[in-house]
């Protein structure tokens, strides 16, 4: 396919956002509870439509309402830097791997705030394994929702962009514009992993004709209509493969949520703020309303004080992701029981 497909419209109806009032480049639905709305195929059944009862960021600004966490041995691990990154594979799609980066990031951060409640200082744990602290160098810089048409098109600081589709397939755009990556699951020992097949825009399979397509609209409606903050963008043109993307995606009542590749999650908040956690939930980055970004260890963050945006942030993302475990853990066990019944 020569590269001039990539900028024509493709041959079938397009959604436009702009014309039918659909949810775009971060509108969302207020439901005032927790829901989750990850794309078909991407996670087990009870993570597609998770509705948990709880108020996040209630308009009386009242802290919500607190959930257990119970820390299991691993957990445990998790914490005490003891599980690599290596233990779960970072491309997992299916089964309890799956959500593993949300998970070891709420522990953290639970692990943190509880040690706050109880007067404990915040140790070595909660710092950073490498230094300085930096921010992660690549993460969501603008994204559209047509997830109920066609899937996610997004496009990261490092210039590349992709589409993240209803059928679970990753199509991934390099910054030089010339080189894609088609990402599709595969069951293997198990465990459904993601693998990856490379081509260029003009060498490509007619049976990827379609996402290409979409993912053309994807850009070409992100760059006519979203700005981008050049202070956080660069263009790495000499990355041509093993691209960052965007794994899952979904959205609760005040932030839409990221988790790519490279192990970032990153909550955009309704309110023009975004917070992005790497290295488990150790590093903490905020761009706020003004597009002035810093950067954290997660214990030096929590120290600026409850009354910071910040330390805000911090706390919904961390019931944000308390939430959602603590469901994804009460499922595993209905199922568990179930087995020996």
């Amino acid at each position: 396919m020569p590269v001039s497909a990539l900028h024509t419209d493709p041959g079938f109806p397009l959604y436009d956002p702009s014309e039918s009032g659909g949810k775009g480049s971060g509108e969302t639905k207020d439901k005032g509870r927790l829901e989750t709305e990850l794309e078909p195929r991407r996670a087990p059944e009870i993570l597609k439509k998770i509705i948990v009862s709880t108020e996040i960021n209630n308009e009386s600004g009242a802290t919500p309402p607190r959930i257990p966490m119970t820390l299991s041995e691993r957990d445990s691990r998790i914490i005490q830097g003891r599980v690599p990154p290596s233990d779960y594979g970072a491309q997992t799609l299916a089964g309890p791997d799956s959500l593993e980066v949300f998970e070891s990031t709420a522990v953290m951060l639970e692990s943190a705030f509880t040690r706050i409640r109880e007067g404990r200082a915040l140790g070595h744990t909660f710092s950073p394994t490498k230094r300085p602290v930096e921010a992660p160098a690549v993460f969501v810089a603008k994204w559209m929702d047509l997830s109920k048409k066609y899937g996610l098109g997004f496009e990261l600081t490092d210039g590349s962009a992709g589409g993240l589709f209803k059928d679970g397939t990753i199509l991934a755009r390099s910054a030089d514009l010339r080189h894609l990556e088609y990402l599709k699951s595969s069951r293997e020992n198990g465990s459904n992993l993601l693998k990856r097949s490379t081509h260029t825009t003009d060498h490509c399979p007619g049976e990827l004709g379609k996402k290409m397509a979409i993912l053309a609209y994807f850009t070409r409606f992100m760059g006519d209509n979203l700005l981008l903050d050049r202070s956080i963008a660069f263009s790495d043109v000499n990355r041509t493969e093993k691209m960052d993307f965007i794994s899952s995606f979904f959205r609760v009542r005040d932030a839409a949520v990221f988790r790519l590749s490279n192990r970032v999650l990153q909550f955009n908040f309704h309110l023009h703020y975004k917070l992005i956690l790497s290295d488990q939930g150790r590093v903490v980055t905020l761009v706020d309303e003004e597009k002035y970004m810093r950067t954290w260890s997660l214990s030096a963050a929590l120290r600026e004080g409850s009354d910071t945006l910040v330390y805000r942030a911090v706390r919904q993302t961390r019931d944000i992701l308390v939430a959602m475990t603590a469901s994804y853990r009460a499922h595993l066990a209905q199922e568990a029981q179930r087995a020996w019944q």
